[in-house]
């Protein structure tokens, strides 16, 4: 299954359909979600939360200074990361790198009649 759209969900943060779904089905499978009360959860999940920030605090404030379009960004990592995190740590692979169409140059016919030498609008 695909990754589909990314989502940025209230509380949860950024995410995408499939991964949301897999998010469900893991609190499911949680023996804490049975055993302890909501806030115990709330707490564990919310000393994790600060704990992944606290870790990452530079990086996000480097990004948030060096990006144009944080939103943009943000997407960008959040995808590469999770991509990483499905393939284990695995290279990608090449036809996921490089995209045969994306790399073909063909110039303009203009532009080459424009640099030959017996042509009065290379002057220009």
């Amino acid at each position: 299954m695909g990754e589909g759209p990314y989502l940025v969900l209230p509380v949860l943060g950024p995410s995408n359909p499939r991964d949301a779904v897999g998010r469900g089905l893991y609190l499911l499978f949680d023996p804490l979600f049975y055993l302890a009360p909501g806030a115990v959860q709330l707490q564990r999940d919310g000393a994790n939360g600060i704990n992944l920030r606290e870790r990452n605090l530079e990086t996000i404030e480097q990004l948030q200074r060096s990006s144009i379009d944080l939103y943009a960004a943000t997407r960008t990592l959040v995808r590469q990361h999770r991509a990483d995190e499905v393939r284990n740590g695995a290279p990608a692979p090449l036809e996921d790198i490089y995209d045969e169409d994306l790399y073909q140059f063909d110039p303009p016919k203009d532009r080459e009649a424009r640099r030959s030498p017996g042509n009065p609008a290379a002057a220009k």
